[in-house]
C-alpha cells in the first residue's frame, strides 16, 4: 500500500469528523424526539374545532397568549408553543374578517363579471354588482375567474389606439 500524500490524510481526516459530526446530530435528534414525547408535546398536531371554539372564547375574553397557552393545556389540550397560539389566531382571525367584509362572492356577482369583463371597466362593473365592492375587488376577482379560465385577461390592441374602438370590437366578437 502506498503512503497518502499529505492532502489525501487531511480529507480522510476531515470525512471522518464529518461523519461522526452527523451521528451526534443523529443522536441528538432522537433524544430530543424522546424528549418532547415524554413531555407529552408531540410534532405537528392539528387544532380541533374545539380547541379553536375554546381560543376564541378566550381571546375574546381578552386573555394574553401565555395564559391561554396555560388554559388551554390545563384543560387538556396539547401544550402549544406561544407562536404557534399567534399564529392560530391570526389565521382564525383571517377567516372572521374574510367572512366579516363579505369577500366571498356569490355565482351572481361572478356571472356579472364574467358577461362584462370584456366591454366594462372595472368600475362600471362595481356599479352592476348589487353590494358594495371597490374597484380592486374586481380586479382580483376577475384575475382569480383568469386563472380558472373562465374569462380572457384584457389586452390593450394597438389597434384601438390608432383605428378605433370598432375594430377592437370586431377583433373580440370574432375570437
Amino acid at each position: 500500500m502506498t503512503p497518502l500524500s499529505g492532502c489525501e490524510q487531511a480529507v480522510m481526516y476531515w470525512r471522518e469528523r464529518a461523519e461522526e459530526a452527523e451521528e451526534w446530530v443523529r443522536i441528538l435528534r432522537e433524544e430530543n424526539e424522546a424528549l418532547k414525547r415524554r413531555r407529552g408535546e408531540s410534532l405537528k398536531v392539528r387544532w380541533s374545532a374545539t380547541e379553536d371554539a375554546r381560543l376564541k372564547q378566550l381571546r375574546r375574553a381578552n386573555f394574553c397568549v401565555a395564559d391561554i397557552q396555560d388554559i388551554l393545556f390545563e384543560e387538556g389540550f396539547p401544550r402549544r408553543s406561544h407562536i404557534a397560539i399567534e399564529h392560530r389566531i391570526a389565521k382564525l382571525q383571517a377567516r372572521v374578517t374574510a367572512l366579516k367584509f363579505g369577500v366571498l362572492w356569490s355565482e351572481e356577482e361572478d356571472r356579472i363579471i364574467i358577461e362584462n369583463w370584456a366591454d366594462l371597466s372595472a368600475s362600471r362593473i362595481c356599479e352592476l354588482i348589487k353590494r358594495p365592492v371597490s374597484r380592486s375587488a374586481v380586479l382580483a376577482r376577475a384575475t382569480r375567474l383568469q386563472r380558472k379560465g373562465l374569462i380572457r385577461p384584457k389586452t390593450h390592441h394597438s389597434s384601438l389606439y390608432l383605428n378605433g374602438p370598432d375594430v377592437a370590437q370586431q377583433e373580440r366578437a370574432a375570437a
